[in-house]
């Protein structure tokens, strides 16, 4: 028997097209969960822990803090959520995993610190995970769900953050649609705004809803920032809803090429088919996975 309506309250909802970024970070979590028994060098760091628990067809499911502190029960794991009546489920979701540590507030202003706790040495496993571009607070005070300077401040606070990546394609078109549709007016520079510190430059603005040349700049700006040519290691893998409609990229940025392989791996089983991009390994190691 499910949850009661009134037991609702503060659990995130999600549709079975969630499930699907689930297993591949579960699969991958299981992959790196083999060198953290011979070398226990791994933290995992989870930027939008919602709920903890999530509901699915009226059944309670995991979501990725306790997916994450399940497969992975030596690594640290670092969990940020904003919204108040989400983070309370967050910390009853997560009572009785010890190698939870919670932190309530902006993953913007929390998430960059919080690697100076981990060790050099350390692997850092990073999961951004946005649902849209704005959150929006009880009070109506917005806030960016993931800024590219906090991607930045990520992959280069550390020197072994290993990034998956949740880029709201569907936030994102919907965004660039009202910006035409009531272009001129101030509502417009403020979404616009968004859309540019999301990408951390406003080079989207010529591509219009062309996915995969939006896609393709922000795995470019990935490359600059650490991940580039012949050491980084980028993956995409496009994720569609049950009515088979392009939902979000789920997107990889390693600099080791054991993790790069692994996920590349991962990718492949869960699509299915062969990538749209996959160029030799020697030059690009950068494959997007779409139609």
């Amino acid at each position: 028997m499910g949850p009661s309506a009134e037991s609702y309250w503060g659990y995130i909802e999600i549709r079975p097209h969630w499930k699907k970024k689930h297993a591949i970070l579960e699969k991958y979590l299981r992959a790196c969960m083999k060198f953290e028994n011979k070398y226990h060098n791994f933290a995992y760091l989870d930027t939008h822990g919602g709920s903890g628990q999530l509901i699915l067809d009226g059944q309670f499911t995991p979501g990725s803090p306790i997916i994450a502190a399940n497969v992975t029960p030596t690594f640290p794991c670092h969990v940020i959520e904003i919204d108040l009546r989400r983070f309370r489920r967050l910390v009853s979701s997560t009572r009785d995993l010890p190698n939870v540590q919670l932190h309530k507030g902006d993953c913007n202003k929390i998430a960059p610190g919080l690697l100076s706790r981990i060790e050099v040495w350390k692997f850092v496993f990073c999961f951004l995970d946005p649902d849209g571009l704005v959150y929006t607070a009880p009070n109506g005070r917005k806030y960016n769900q993931l800024e590219w300077r906090t991607v930045e401040a990520l992959a280069r606070g550390h020197p072994k953050t290993e990034l998956l990546i949740n880029f709201p394609l569907e936030a994102i078109f919907r965004c660039i649609g009202y910006v035409e549709k009531i272009e001129g007016k101030r509502a417009a520079e403020t979404m616009e705004e968004r859309v540019t510190q999301f990408f951390g430059t406003d080079d989207w603005r010529k591509l219009g809803n062309d996915r995969t040349a939006l896609i393709q700049l922000y795995l470019d700006r990935l490359g600059g920032i650490g991940y580039e040519e012949e050491c980084g290691w980028r993956r995409a893998l496009l994720i569609r809803n049950e009515q088979n409609s392009p939902q979000y990229y789920l997107v990889f940025a390693s600099r080791n090429k054991v993790g790069g392989k692994i996920m590349f791996d991962v990718m492949r089983k869960e699509w299915g088919r062969k990538p749209l991009l996959a160029l030799p390994p020697n030059t690009v190691c950068l494959h997007i996975f779409e139609d």
